[in-house]
């Protein structure tokens, strides 16, 4: 056999170096980059009840964010670092999680506040959410292990050597004539028995257990008391028990029977990931007749206001007389009692004044005010009469309550039947989908918290051919969530808003004031934006904060094109978009003495749009959400299909 190592020259040891390395991530980390595909590891990050979810920022208004914990190597050769990368894949092949295997190389997950890292949701929503104590568990924790791979190493042969031993039973546990081989092997040896019975082995104990106590004991010994004389008494009684085994197989068969049989137990029951649930309506807003489209204008004709005497009051009174043959009666809605709640049985009956536009909130229990314009909803036990279709100009807002934990490959879809203009949001107010549609299917994107949409799409553009998009102080706008507003052909962000409105109709000033900064999203490729000040003279773009995102300027120094109208100024930008489906947006942060009161943008130029709206003025020439065609549309939610 080969002999030991012991250090010598002749017989060196052969030293491996082995260490773990561990690496603690404060921010939840979706994935491990070893700078090599094969050995990378993605985490998908979930809920306590197994469902995916996504990661955001939620105080920063941030969504759709991931965590990649990168390491690398590199070397010190010659004074400059060479990556040494590619070494690392030993260390980390074959990572587990560290719950299934303490050996190796182990990742770890962590639980993170849902608050913190979880999607932004609207903190100003009309219904807010109960508070939650949900977490998301990702990646953590990372240990890297170097050991010594022995799978190549082959030594010299050792010699193995190996003792068989029959079975030696305890004597106490001798069975059978084994006793009495014992006894007379003992007889052979010429040894007397001290006891032959059991009543005399317990007499020839007593003799030692309960004699009298010694009045000397040998120095290093402590005294023992005497025991007691119930002690004495419930001796024998104390010490006597039924035969047990000496061995713990003694008695059992050493080979299985015929009739042996081995049942394995039924696995438990996979729990489904969560589905998203459907949406539900939040809003109904009716734009009531609407307003006058703006009438052409042309070259030939003359644009004058004609002359028209003005109406006296008889006149008035006889065309309309002294009152008007109506009667309002109140009356209760139809519902029903079930288990002491009212439940109504339907939802609150339209009453429309013509030029009148009125908002209806809905919500998730019930059938609220809106439900049955969107077909494939569950409007709940109570039953709703179907509806017609969506009117020209009128809005449904939906809101999506799991738009957190809608991250499936699967995609539900809105399918639009005429023409509407369809909005989608993020819960942080991001834009992923504004346009006018016509009879088409869209797949909802993951995570959409928001839906809103309007038949026949509003706007309305002057016949000189700009088309002027966006919104002024007195413009009619609708409010979609604490933080989001819709305009013609534009959707609004606000921050720091100090109101909660409900959703519905408001006027523009309404919304805007006291916000800290207002976002106007564009979907089209404008050329030209304006931000609208109210306040003193402005001549000026230092006078307020503008951001721009989606363009940049034309002009570099940036020189607007000021339109003063009454307390109204209009500073007007050439921008050039940089293309795709972004938008161009524009944001302005409130300060001074200067009021936002309005954006607008236009496929124009500065010039152009500064003639227009000095000629014609804001309220001529922005368009309006309510100036639509006369045209209606049908909304259907389609499932995903299990």
């Amino acid at each position: 056999s080969a002999p030991s190592s012991d250090g010598s020259l002749a017989k060196p040891f052969e030293v491996f170096a082995e260490f773990e390395v561990s690496v603690v991530a404060s921010a939840p980390v979706t994935k491990f980059d070893f700078g090599n595909q094969a050995v990378n590891k993605t985490i998908t990050p979930k809920l306590p009840d197994g469902t995916s979810v996504s990661m955001g920022l939620s105080p920063m208004n941030a969504s759709g964010l991931s965590g990649t914990l990168k390491l690398r190597l590199e070397r010190r050769t010659g004074g400059s670092w060479v990556d040494r990368t590619a070494d690392l894949r030993p260390l980390v092949e074959g990572m587990v999680d560290e719950k299934e295997s303490e050996e190796g190389p182990t990742y770890g997950l962590e639980a993170f506040p849902i608050g913190v890292w979880g999607q932004p949701e609207d903190p100003d929503q009309p219904s807010s959410p109960l508070p939650k104590g949900d977490v998301i568990f990702a990646g953590s924790r990372l240990k890297l292990v170097a050991a010594a791979d022995m799978s190549s190493q082959t030594g010299p042969e050792i010699d193995y050597y190996r003792v068989e031993a029959g079975r030696r039973p305890l004597p106490l546990s001798a069975i059978g004539n084994v006793r009495l081989r014992n006894i007379n092997r003992a007889d052979d040896m010429g040894l007397s028995p001290i006891a032959v019975s059991v009543s005399d082995a317990f007499n020839e104990a007593r003799k030692y257990l309960f004699a009298e106590a010694v009045r000397e004991v040998p120095e290093g010994l402590l005294a023992v008391g005497s025991r007691s004389a119930k002690a004495q008494a419930i001796y024998e009684n104390s010490r006597t028990a039924p035969p047990l085994f000496g061995s713990l197989m003694d008695g059992l068969e050493p080979v299985n029977a015929e009739n042996s049989s081995v049942s394995q137990m039924a696995t438990g029951a996979t729990v489904a990931d969560r589905q998203p649930a459907k949406p539900f309506v939040t809003g109904f807003m009716t734009s009531g007749a609407g307003v006058t489209l703006r009438a052409a204008t042309t070259s030939v004709s003359d644009g004058r206001i004609k002359r028209r005497p003005a109406p006296s009051i008889e006149s008035v009174r006889g065309r309309l007389g002294r009152s008007l043959p109506i009667k309002l009666n109140l009356t209760h809605a139809p519902s029903r009692i079930s288990d002491d709640t009212v439940v109504l049985r339907g939802s609150v009956p339209r009453t429309n004044v013509a030029g009148l536009s009125q908002s209806y909130l809905g919500g998730r229990v019930g059938s609220g005010a809106g439900t049955g314009y969107v077909k494939g909803l569950n409007s709940g036990p109570a039953p709703q009469a179907p509806q017609t279709s969506l009117r020209a100009g009128d809005f449904v807002t939906l809101r999506c309550p799991d738009a957190a934990i809608d991250t499936g490959s699967g995609r539900p879809q809105l399918r639009i039947s005429g023409l509407a203009r369809v909005v989608m949001l993020l819960g942080n107010g991001a834009v992923l989908h504004d346009m006018p549609v016509r009879d088409k299917t869209l797949e909802v994107p993951a995570h959409t918290a928001l839906i809103a949409v309007q038949a026949s799409g509003g706007g309305d553009g002057r016949a000189t051919g700009i088309e002027v998009k966006g919104w002024h102080d007195q413009s009619r706008l609708i409010r979609l969530s604490g933080r989001s507003a819709l305009g013609a052909g534009c959707v609004l962000a606000l921050n720091g808003a100090n109101s909660r409105p409900r959703v519905g109709w408001h006027v523009a000033q309404d919304l805007v004031r006291g916000a800290a900064s207002v976002s106007t999203r564009f979907g089209a490729q404008v050329t030209c934006i304006g931000v609208v000040l109210k306040g003193a003279t402005s001549r000026a773009a230092s006078d307020v904060e503008i951001e721009l995102y989606g363009a940049t300027h034309r002009s570099d120094p940036v020189e607007p094109t000021v339109v003063q109208v009454g307390s109204r100024s209009i500073l007007l930008f050439d921008v050039i978009p940089n293309g795709g489906n972004s938008g161009v947006s524009v944001r302005a942060i409130q300060g001074g003495a200067k009021e936002i009161a309005g954006m607008i943008a236009a496929v124009s130029d500065a010039d152009s749009l500064a003639e227009l709206v000095a000629e014609k003025g804001l309220p001529a020439t922005v368009s309006r959400l309510r100036a639509v065609s006369d045209e209606s549309c049908d909304i259907e939610w389609i499932s995903v299909k299990e």
